[in-house]
């Protein structure tokens, strides 16, 4: 039997204004039913304006070199956004090539972007996991999407890089993924009996995730500034105390914050009945801030952080929150995400396979860890014919302007000729009245010749 090699994983947790990355590498399991080995090889960060597509290449390029990230390393990044879509629903089961469109055609109303032009995968959940919904019908199954442009931007941006994306995720089954890998390993943890609310911050935006064991998915996000909230802290520790009746910025931000949470929370058991909170958890940059001290009694409920760091024994030196993303992000390359600590072998995958992976965000979502990757040459085509649209409409758009032109010449033609008439009506006019005047002249002279005449 030919001896299971090491893996590398390297994963990407990315925003508008930071990127941090950490490479993890994976042995085999030394003896049958021991779980495999997990050797921290090193993590980094870089800042800047990401929205500026070269600064994020060259980003990546140094993220690269002192990670010293190999061609061999499989590559997991996360996509977030208005152009990406991720829901738990009630669907009839089909065979594999008939479902995904099937699903453009379930979700295309509720898709906050066009579904014709989209890439999808899915994963089929137990049946205790239904949607909870009344009338709801079919088995549940798990759905991650994005626009097909804004998928092959991503990855032509981290080619520009030399670095090529094995998996490409959906941040909030990422989030739900990275929480389940920390509860799952909590030996007094009963995480089929349990759903909890967990909140991701980026650097301008917080998104909040409900799973639970027995109850549906459900996410949203909404815009929440950590880097103002760390800023104003900051500020406030050298300021003076805040007079009698005032209230600190850092508390109204963080009053907004359990609104938005409360909110989500009530809205969730109102629409899936039955389901209780068992608490909430935080996961991103800043999360062990001290702002979110009292935040558990803000919301009503335990507040937990997520630790990914410890599943893979990270250095102390690292932090405890800025990297956990990162850290679940590479662990779900192999499909750890949902199963840290129990015994699993490595997974193969293929480089030109890259896909948007729904995995199982905890135990009962499917115990093989069934990963349903989508072909990258199909969303090139996807995206290929949707460019063939847009030239075939940029096409008829000229061609009405043509059109449009030649009907501006066409009447601007007419308006000279019709000026061209006026003028000549303006000429005959002209040489009429001075005609009738020199009629009149002579008549006069004529009469005066007469006169003269009768004089005589």
């Amino acid at each position: 039997m030919a001896k299971k090699r090491r893996q590398i994983f390297v994963g990407f947790d990315q925003d508008s204004a930071s990127i941090r990355a950490v490479r993890l590498a994976l042995d085999p399991p030394r003896s049958w039913g021991r779980a495999p080995d997990w050797e921290f090889l090193g993590a980094e960060e870089e800042t800047g304006n990401f929205t500026d597509e070269a600064q994020l290449v060259a980003s990546l390029k140094g993220l690269r070199d002192r990670l010293k990230i190999q061609p061999t390393d499989f590559v997991i990044t996360c996509l977030s956004g208005k152009q990406t879509y991720a829901v738990q629903v009630d669907v009839r089961r089909l065979p594999d090539d008939e479902m995904p469109n099937m699903l453009r055609l379930e979700l295309r109303k509720s898709m906050p972007f066009e579904a014709t032009v989209a890439t999808f995968d899915y994963q089929f959940l137990s049946t205790e996991s239904g949607s909870g919904r009344e009338g709801g019908g079919g088995v549940p199954v798990m759905v991650s999407a994005a626009a097909n442009s804004y998928l092959s931007k991503h990855i032509d941006t981290y080619a520009k890089a030399n670095l090529r994306p094995s998996h490409v995720e959906i941040l909030p089954i990422s989030i739900a993924n990275a929480f389940w890998a920390m509860r799952s390993a909590d030996p007094k943890a009963v995480a089929a009996q349990e759903t909890y609310a967990i909140l991701h911050l980026s650097s301008n935006t917080c998104t909040i995730v409900i799973d639970g064991g027995k109850h549906p998915f459900f996410n949203r996000s909404f815009n929440f500034n950590i880097g103002e909230i760390v800023a104003s802290a900051g500020a406030a520790a050298g300021a003076e105390p805040t007079s009698p009746g005032r209230v600190s910025n850092v508390t109204m931000q963080m009053n907004s914050l359990a609104t938005e949470v409360t909110k989500s929370i009530t809205y969730y058991k109102n629409t899936f009945k039955g389901s209780q909170i068992s608490g909430v958890a935080l996961i991103g940059n800043h999360a062990s801030h001290s702002a979110f001290e009292a935040f558990g009694t803000r919301v009503g409920h335990e507040l937990q952080r997520i630790h990914t760091g410890q599943l893979v024994r990270a250095p102390k030196s690292l932090g405890v929150d800025k990297y956990d993303l990162a850290i679940a992000l590479a662990m779900q390359g192999m499909g750890q995400g949902a199963t840290a600590g129990a015994a699993a072998s490595a997974k193969k995958f293929k480089n030109d396979n890259i896909g948007l992976s729904a995995v199982p965000v905890n135990e009962r979502r499917g115990s093989d860890d069934r990963r349903l990757q989508v072909q990258q040459n199909e969303a090139r085509r996807m995206l290929n014919e949707e460019k063939m649209m847009f030239e075939e409409e940029k096409k008829q758009q000229e061609e009405e302007k043509r059109i449009l032109a030649e009907e501006k010449r066409a009447l601007a033609e007419e308006k000279r000729m019709l000026m061209e008439e006026k003028k000549k009506q303006a000429e005959a006019i002209a040489d009429e009245k001075r005609l009738q005047a020199l009629e009149k002249k002579m008549q006069a002279e004529e009469m005066r010749r007469l006169l003269a005449e009768s004089g005589d």
